[in-house]
């Protein structure tokens, strides 16, 4: 299921209350602003995952090669 109401406030957080930009160069501004926060998110969510599974004991370990493929 897709819930819209996250998509939705990320806009108006980016655009203001009423209006939606009609202007090519500003929507990929918008566009480019969205996306440089959902990049920072991940990559921000990544660490912290992998800091709580490093203080929980895990390890990383090699895969078995996939030169067969």
């Amino acid at each position: 299921m897709y819930y819209q109401l996250a998509d939705l406030l990320a806009a108006r957080t980016c655009t203001g209350p009423l209006l939606l930009p009609t202007e090519e160069d500003e929507i990929r501004r918008i566009v480019g602003m969205v996306g440089d926060v959902v990049v920072g998110f991940l990559e921000a969510a990544d660490e912290f995952l992998a800091d709580i599974l490093i203080e929980r004991g895990w390890v990383a370990k090699q895969g078995p090669s996939s030169q067969g493929l």
